[in-house]
């Protein structure tokens, strides 16, 4: 008598079957049925001298088709030497890193801003920093991922405003580019050409061939003493008088002046030293005085009370306001 050639699985008898147990198709791949009557999929195999069990999805899911495609994978891995399970997880898993590292450019400015807002002196700059990123980037390419923004994406934020706002549209420029270098480090940015600001820069007009910068008319050195008494004869108070006068003797910016205190002056050697803190470029800064800036300093300490005087205390207090830093 011929022996009955075994066939494995077919569609229908993966319907039929109903009694809890395992169905071999074949390979290692068998049909499991469970008391409850759920159907899915099994691939055994041995890997080290270990019977090992492999899920492979629901029958509702896969038909039997897709599965014994994946059986057939499952033994190829096998004949490699790699355990399909664990080649399996690591999938999964690289995946998963893969989620994990997916940002849209909103997402990494705002981290970015959230993790230097700190180190900003300024508030204002602070809020100034993020703004300008939500009105000009946010609206082209904010919800796009930062790996999938091109050269075409950057200039539609910047062309549009390079000669009416030049001075914005460079800021904006900056502070894209310290995200995308933010991202890069974190790899969530693995796409960027290393040419790829050169490019953007020499693809934008030349601002200086377009317009020509405003500046603030100079007073001419002949003209400064007029200035002055013009300053004295003005009739605001002392203080303001006297400190517009020491900007002009010192050429200091007028916010160093207006937070001048007494401990920065050391009158015996004529000389002013701003601390880092107070300097922009946050370096130590130090200014001679001549006689006249050091006789306004003199009258500055003869008009400050000095019971309660305090090397805290500004120099040129604004009009009904605290005389001291804090």
């Amino acid at each position: 008598m011929a022996r009955q050639r075994w066939q494995g699985l077919t569609v229908m008898s993966v319907n039929a079957k109903k009694e809890p147990g395992y169905y071999g198709d074949g390979g290692g791949l068998y049909l499991r049925v469970a008391p409850g009557g759920s159907k899915s999929w099994a691939f055994f195999f041995n890997m080290h001298g270990r019977r090992c069990e492999m899920g492979l999805g629901s029958v509702k899911d896969k038909p039997l088709a897709v599965v014994r495609e994946e059986a057939h994978r499952c033994r190829q891995f096998l004949s490699e030497g790699i355990d399909p399970i664990a080649h399996r997880k690591a999938q999964r898993q690289s995946a998963k890193d893969a989620v994990q590292k997916t940002r849209t450019f909103s997402e990494c400015a705002i981290e970015y801003y959230e993790s230097h807002r700190t180190s900003w002196r300024n508030q204002k700059h602070g809020k100034q920093w993020i703004d300008s990123l939500i009105t000009y980037a946010f609206t082209i390419f904010g919800e796009k991922n930062i790996n999938d923004i091109g050269k075409a994406d950057i200039l539609a934020v910047l062309e549009p405003i390079w000669v009416s706002r030049h001075e914005t549209a460079v800021r904006v420029r900056q502070r894209m580019k310290a995200i995308f270098d933010w991202a890069a480090a974190r790899d969530l940015r693995t796409t960027q050409d290393a040419h790829l600001w050169d490019q953007i820069t020499r693809s934008l007009p030349r601002t200086k061939d377009l317009r020509k910068p405003k500046h603030f008319a100079a007073c001419p050195y002949s003209q400064v003493a007029a200035v002055i008494q013009t300053i004295r004869a003005c009739g605001a108070s002392s203080s303001i008088r006297l400190a517009m006068e020491f900007t002009i003797l010192t050429t200091a910016r007028t916010g160093m002046v207006r937070l001048a205190v007494w401990s920065e002056f050391d009158m015996e050697k004529a000389r002013w030293t701003i601390p880092a803190p107070r300097m922009k470029a946050g370096v130590e800064h130090r200014i001679p005085l001549s006689e006249c800036a050091l006789e306004i300093l003199r009258e500055r300490a003869r008009n400050r009370p000095l019971k309660d005087a305090r090397p805290t205390d500004l120099v040129f207090p604004p009009p009904g306001e605290s005389r001291t830093v804090i």
